[in-house]
Parts: structure tokens; sequence; C-alpha cells
């Protein structure tokens, strides 16, 4: 039977073990309460950058992906609007070792000159490629237009002009501050004892330190009406996309949003694809985006059809809500 165990060191970070007695293989996973939302506009973007940034390793070891390989460890992160998570999955016997990696890495980062200029045409490409991506686009402006004027209202990428602008100077600073032991959470999944995982931090001197972490603070959400969004291209396909705020990520909303979302947009038998292919609006595309933050949900539904059905297409996602608002 899997079991979940917690340890709350003295500074405040936090051990999470859920046990699995008869696994062979271990889950690690790292996060920070570094993203979109944590960053200053001059600097948006900067949270993604820096998880590039690790990658890049620390003094004395440059090639953090084969330093993990070498326990037999797979690697990889992501970055959100409220977090940065960094991830490996090995094999049981390695699991100590591959905490470690991270614990050292995340503690010790260099960010080289040479190499953060250089990561800076990745970002940049990735940038532009999601700027040319219309689906992507679509919840781009979904996210800034609902929650317009909250720090919520944010891209985890940043802009062109602000990862232009980030320097290196930028980029230790919020390494410093946003990385704090005391804000962060260790997960892991594995079948070994708690003990084990807590020697294993308390070793690593920069993640038991008693030294103050920045204050983190929530603003409250209020859900308002927004006008519609228009963004116009020479494209072949026009995509189309619906979004709601609720105002808290309570678990009674996120189920109400993912029951919602099966119902209209998920699934071959959804409501809305059914409608768009029986009036033959619907190309391809259709699907559905949903989030949870401290203080608010969000939920997308998007799919692409031709131009000249846009309007249409529009109606029809408008009366496939009113179906829903009429089942008991």
């Amino acid at each position: 039977m899997n079991t979940i165990e917690t340890h709350r060191f003295t500074n405040g970070l936090l051990l999470v073990l859920e046990k699995l007695p008869q696994s062979r293989s271990c889950g690690i996973a790292v996060g920070f309460p570094a993203g979109g939302r944590t960053e200053k506009a001059e600097v948006s973007g900067i949270s993604h950058y820096l998880e590039h940034m690790i990658f890049k390793g620390t003094e004395t070891v440059r090639n953090v992906f084969k330093a993990f390989e070498r326990v037999g460890a797979n690697v990889n992160a992501f970055t959100d609007v409220d977090s940065t998570v960094y991830v490996a999955e090995c094999p049981q016997e390695s699991a100590i070792e591959s905490l470690k990696l991270w614990l050292e890495f995340l503690a010790e980062a260099s960010i080289d000159q040479k190499e953060f200029e250089r990561e800076r045409g990745v970002i940049l490409s990735e940038y532009y490629i999601s700027e040319d991506n219309p689906d992507g686009l679509v919840e781009k402006n979904a996210i800034l237009s609902l929650f317009n004027g909250h720090p919520l209202a944010t891209t985890v990428i940043g802009s062109e002009e602000t990862i232009r602008k980030i320097s290196d100077e930028d980029m230790i600073k919020y390494f410093r501050s946003m990385y704090h032991p005391a804000n962060s959470v260790i997960w892991v999944s594995g079948g070994f004892p708690l003990d084990r995982l807590i020697d294993c931090i308390e070793k690593q001197e920069h993640w038991t330190m008693a030294t103050g972490a920045p204050a983190l603070s929530y603003e409250r959400f209020s859900p308002r009406s927004v006008p519609a969004t228009e963004i116009k291209r020479q494209i072949k396909l026009a995509q189309v996309g619906l979004a709601f705020s609720s105002p808290t990520d309570s678990a009674w909303e996120r189920a109400s949003f993912q029951i919602f979302s099966s119902m209209l947009s998920e699934g071959r038998s959804s409501i809305l694809r059914r409608k768009l292919i029986l009036e033959g609006k619907y190309t391809d595309n259709l699907r559905t985006a949903i989030s949870g933050y401290k203080e608010a949900g969000i939920f997308l539904t998007s799919f692409a059809t031709e131009p000249s059905k846009t309007p249409e297409a529009l109606n029809t996602l408008t009366n496939a809500i009113g179906d829903l608002k009429s089942i008991e």
C-alpha cells in the first residue's frame, strides 16, 4: 500500500516521500516558487531562462546530463506561472546519488557569461516558435485578458524585448533570491525509508541553512467580464478559443472544470466536437487546457477552423455552452 510521509526542516524546506514498497524505480522532483508571477515586468521570462541555465552545470561539473547518465537517471525540468520544477527518474539503487546531484546543481549553479549569451539565442528561438503557433497565441491572450491587472497575467517565456534585456547579473540575483531552500519542496517516490532522504539532505549544508527567504504573497482574484481579442494574420486556418476563470483553485472548482471540460471539448464524443463536425466547421486541433493556481483557476478550449467559418464556429461554441447549461 502506498503511503505519504513528510518532514519539515527547521529552515522551512519540505520533504515529501511517497512510499512505493514494490517499486524498482524512483522519481525525484525539486520545486521552487519561481515563475512568471514572481518576476518583475522588465525581466519577464527570467525563470524560464534560469531553468535552461541550470543545465549548464557548476564550476566543477559542466555537463549535467552526463552526470545523471552515469547513475542511470533521466532528467528534465519545466517552468510554469508559479513554479519551476526539476525532475529525475532513476533505478531505486541510484536514487540517493541522483538526489545528491540535483541538490548540488541547484545550489552551486554557475551562470557562465558565454553560456548565458549562447542560450539567449535558444530562448529567442523558442519565443519565435510560440508566436507562430495560433493555438499557443489563443492561450496566451486568454490568460493576459482574464487576469489583466493581476500577477497571474503573465507569460512564462516573456517577450522578445525582455529576453534580450535580461543580463547575467539579473539572473544571478534572481537565482540567489528565488532558489532558496526555505521556500522549496522536494518530492520523492520510491521504496526506501524517509530517514535516508533526510540524512542525504542534511549533509548538504546549503539546503538546511537558516537564512531568511523572500516572503511569498498572493493577491485575491476577482473574475470580471473581458472583451473578445482578435489577432489578424495571413493564415489558412483560424484558431478559435474560449476561456473561463474562477476565483480560487479549490478542489471542488477543479473538479467542476474537469467535468465541464470532458462534456464540452474532451474526447471523441464531446458536445462541441459533435456539433462542429455535424455542421461542417471543424477541422482539427480541438483541445482543452485546465490550470489551477493559489488564487484562481482557468479553463480554455480551442480549435482550428477555416477563417470564413469563424463567425459560425463561434455561434456553435456559444450554443454548445448553452446545451451544457441546460443539463441537470
